[in-house]
């Protein structure tokens, strides 16, 4: 059974990291060949290249941006989902105001005033976290980011 995220948490749209990564490729063939002195293929000798790619964004690599790694690492977990347009939700690691301990598998309700203080509680508890990701939509490594309140499957 997959556990089920109920609370604030903060909704981010970042641009994907692209970073080099060296690889043995034959120059001839473009074809990766790791663990060879020449081509199966033509013969040519394998070259190590600098190869640029690209990777989704996520929270070690945002705060490393700032070298605030360290600083921030323990305070929000990356949940396991991502959202359709690569979006990735970061849930506080503390407890909140009026969270229930436990929901009836069939039916639940949780009153907007429950909802509002979560979402403000956030706000207060990671306003540094927070301001200092506010920083990188100006440098444009984030696109987006939102405090919401709602279910995550984990």
């Amino acid at each position: 059974m997959e556990e089920i995220y109920v609370g604030a948490y903060l909704e981010v749209l970042a641009q994907p990291f692209s970073y080099k990564s060296e690889e043995k490729i034959c120059p001839e063939c473009n074809a990766s060949r790791s663990g060879f002195n020449f081509c199966a293929i033509c013969g040519c000798e394998i070259q190590s290249m600098l190869i640029e790619k690209i990777r989704p964004a996520h929270l070690p690599g945002l705060l490393e941006i700032g070298d605030k790694y360290d600083e921030f690492i323990d305070a929000l977990s990356q949940s396991e989902i991502k959202g359709p347009n690569g979006e990735i939700f970061l849930i506080g690691n503390c407890c909140f105001p009026e969270n229930p301990d436990h929901f009836d598998m069939n039916f639940a309700e949780i009153p907007e005033r429950t909802a509002f203080m979560q979402k403000e509680a956030f706000r207060e508890n990671y306003r540094e976290i927070i301001n200092y990701l506010v920083g990188l939509i100006e440098k444009g490594h984030i696109i987006s980011l939102q405090i919401k309140f709602g279910f995550l499957a984990q």
